[in-house]
């Protein structure tokens, strides 16, 4: 007998229209964001079969130069999820994720409103833009929600930026659910999204603390001021304008993750220090370890089950 995929199904129908966030949609958007990494840009057999077990039907798949997402819809509730590949993290290790991260253009693109972007994941989601916008397009009957894991959760922020623009103007986008997503543009981008972001963190996930905002400031005090060039000074002035978009819902650290909550408030310098010292002590590794979008599904699963049965 095989193993199901989405094995919480009493978790599969949540709230469509509500704007506000769920733990039901989150669980379910981890499982969907947790398919991208099937690799349908081969053959999208097995990335159908585990859709229908949540009686989704894919719709389209986009893969251009390295960026690869999908479309999916349900008919039963009129829902729909667009879903963006992040970094493969299985069997990596720590430098290998920094790598992935640093060697995409790390400087920001600046529109004509004044918002500014993480030009790598810009330029990575415009390979795909136009074509996932004809498809959203045709969707409009539908609750629209876009989600991503790591890498794919910046690609997503993108994506609601585009859609919800006025240039769109997609009046059925519901909401956008990160998990481990990177920071991705500054206070003006961040503000300009018109749904409900949910950015949603585990507990010693690197991946949310970069780019490393206030690292960067401490090196650029550091540096003697004869080397303070202005490519330099400009490229330190990007990187203090990057924030974290969205409310954030925090997974804690538990022995077992059957026991862990979503919080809605984090201690982030405390678990940034606490990150580094067992980084560099007792578990090298640790921060991908906890990057995995499997241990998202998981902590994520059964607290909205633990919710459902006080509700």
């Amino acid at each position: 007998m095989s193993v199901k995929y989405f094995e919480f199904e009493e978790l599969l129908s949540p709230p469509i229209k509500r704007a506000a966030y769920s733990d039901r949609t989150a669980w379910l958007m981890a499982k969907i964001s947790n398919l991208t990494y099937f690799p349908f840009e081969k053959d999208d057999t097995a990335l159908k079969s585990a859709l229908i077990e949540a009686e989704f039907e894919l719709v389209k798949t986009f893969c251009s130069m390295g960026t690869q997402a999908f479309l999916a819809k349900r008919n039963s509730d009129k829902m729909a999820v667009l879903s963006f590949r992040g970094t493969q993290t299985q069997g990596m290790i720590l430098e290998r994720i920094l790598d992935a991260i640093a060697d995409l253009y790390v400087t920001m693109h600046t529109n004509e409103k004044g918002e500014k972007v993480h030009n790598g994941f810009q330029l990575a989601f415009s390979m795909v833009e136009q074509e996932i916008l004809q498809e959203v397009r045709k969707l409009d009957a539908y609750g629209l929600y876009i989600t991503g894991h790591s890498l794919g959760g910046a690609l997503a922020l993108i994506a609601t930026r585009a859609i919800s623009s006025d240039e769109v103007c997609s009046d059925n986008l519901s909401a956008c659910y990160t998990f481990g997503s990177p920071k991705v543009g500054n206070e003006e981008f961040d503000d300009n999204i018109k749904c409900p972001i949910y950015r949603i963190v585990n507990s010693y996930d690197l991946v949310p603390f970069l780019p490393f905002t206030p690292l960067m400031q401490l090196v650029f005090l550091m540096i003697p001021k004869k080397y303070k060039k202005q490519k330099i000074k400009t490229l330190i002035d990007n990187f203090k304008e990057y924030r974290n978009c969205g409310a954030i819902r925090f997974l804690t650290h538990v022995k077992s993750n059957c026991d862990a909550k979503a919080l809605e408030e984090s201690d982030e310098l405390g678990r940034s220090l606490t990150l580094l010292w067992r980084t560099l002590t007792v578990a090298k590794d640790i921060s991908i370890q906890h990057h995995s979008i499997d241990i998202y599904c998981e902590k994520l699963g059964y607290w909205a089950l633990k919710r459902q049965e006080r509700e």
